[in-house]
């Protein structure tokens, strides 16, 4: 199996386990739910993570000269 195929299952396989154990039907509006849902936590975490990074001032004392931990 080629690893585009492997990653796509994995990937097909995660969305049902996530819209099962989430309690969701096998109708296509459920399954649009849950797609949207996934996204928005996905967006959500994306943001967070981009927000830290943003803020490196923070890590920065006296001048700016020398980056602190």
């Amino acid at each position: 199996m080629r690893l585009g195929t492997i990653l796509g299952l994995a990937a097909l396989g995660g969305f049902a386990y996530a819209h099962k154990k989430r309690g969701g039907q096998m109708n296509l509006d459920s399954i649009k739910q849950t797609a949207r849902s996934l996204m928005g936590d996905v967006q959500e975490r994306a943001r967070s993570v981009f927000n830290q990074g943003t803020n490196s001032e923070r890590m920065y004392e006296g001048d700016g000269a020398e980056l602190r931990h």
